[in-house]
């Protein structure tokens, strides 16, 4: 012992209880935690030759190390050579001056020391790996159900918009022709019934998918619906509204996924509810099926007697916005505009596939031509 008295055993355990009950704030105050430890080591080991009080200061150092800056914890590193080097310094005494075993015992706590803060520097890059790939996956996860909102918006105005758009022109029609000729607004009735139905099928058929999806635990694109093998029925039903719709195949029909078959089917549904909402009497739609050795290209143009009704200059709607989303989600090109006066037309390119097996292009649905 270096001081002149006797130092009670009882001062020694009680500052060690205190110690190593303050080790319970580790985490939560590394700084604190460790200049207690520091100081405890410190003080006892220029007070007592034989006694070394390195356990709490590993602690500390560790967690100095896991939860502070690099440039921090390199700084405590430094301060923690202190209490080895003093007893290293007691113990070349002990050993009778010597240095070489002292040396090498000094050297050893240098090593237990440099364990123990790499220890922290390596758990604080665990944690933080984990806690990014956390929130890579928690990001990806939320965009993932944004993605699948905006996908089932745009599915729910695909198939309500049109159906509602053709009922109002027919209601409008209906309720006209009720005062002259009850025949014509009996069709118009049956077309509002037809249009009805269908919207209600679709629907059906959208919430049905969803729900399997959902049951599956399944994320994204929901399965395609209905693509241009429904293409007919779709402009029959225009037909049926009193609106003079054309088509027009051209090319040999190439293979379309699933996913673009569905978005082509959508492009021309859309382009017909915009033509009927944005425009007056005497409406004709043209639409265009064009067939390329890579591509297909699918064209919408509108034009009336009277007036189109234009939307706000600067401003495509939501409708234009839906289509160009869902062309370029197919790695494929749209256009809009005005051809003429009153002739407005829209336009895509979407990519064709080839067949994973031979490299030949498979023939897609609806290739009869009219």
């Amino acid at each position: 012992m270096r001081t002149g008295g006797r130092t009670p055993v009882f001062l020694v355990a009680a500052s060690g209880i205190v110690v190593f009950g303050f080790l319970y704030f580790r985490s939560r105050w590394p700084r604190a935690t460790f200049v207690v430890a520091w100081g405890y080591c410190v003080l006892w080991g220029a007070l007592l030759a034989d006694y070394q009080p390195f356990t709490a200061l590993l602690v500390s150092l560790y967690h100095v190390a896991r939860h502070l800056p690099r440039r921090q914890a390199l700084g405590f590193l430094l301060l923690a050579v202190v209490p080895p080097a003093i007893n290293t310094r007691d113990a070349a005494v002990i050993l009778g001056n010597n240095m070489t075993e002292a040396l090498l015992i000094g050297l050893l706590w240098c090593v237990i020391f440099g364990i123990a803060w790499g220890a922290g520097r390596w758990g604080q890059r665990v944690e933080q790996a984990t806690r990014w790939r956390e929130e890579k996956l928690a990001a990806e996860a939320s965009l993932a159900r944004q993605n699948e909102r905006l996908t089932l918006a745009r599915e729910l105005h695909d198939v309500v918009a049109h159906s509602v758009a053709s009922i109002i022109f027919q209601a409008a029609g209906a309720r006209h022709a009720a005062k002259t000729d009850s025949t014509v607004a009996a069709q118009s009735l049956e077309v509002i019934e037809a249009s009805g139905v269908r919207a209600m099928q679709e629907l059906r058929e959208l919430l049905g998918m969803l729900n399997s999806a959902a049951d599956a635990g399944t994320v994204g694109q929901p399965p395609a619906q209905v693509g241009l093998a429904g293409l007919e029925s779709l402009l029959d039903l225009t037909r049926s509204s009193g609106v003079n719709v054309t088509l027009h195949r051209s090319g040999r029909p190439g293979h379309l996924s699933a996913h673009a078959d569905h978005t082509a089917y959508r492009l021309i549904q859309e382009s017909l509810t915009n033509a009927i909402k944005h425009s007056g009497p005497g409406l004709q739609i043209e639409v265009k099926i064009n067939w390329h050795p890579d591509r297909l290209e699918v064209a919408v143009a509108s034009s009336s007697d009277s007036p189109v009704l234009k939307p706000p200059a600067g401003t495509g709607g939501y409708g234009l916005a839906g289509m160009r989303y869902r062309v370029a989600s197919v790695g494929g090109r749209l256009e809009s505009g005005w051809q003429s006066a009153g002739t407005f037309c829209v336009s895509a390119q979407i990519p064709t596939d080839q067949d994973p097996v031979d490299g030949q292009r498979k023939p897609a649905l609806g290739g009869r031509s009219r």
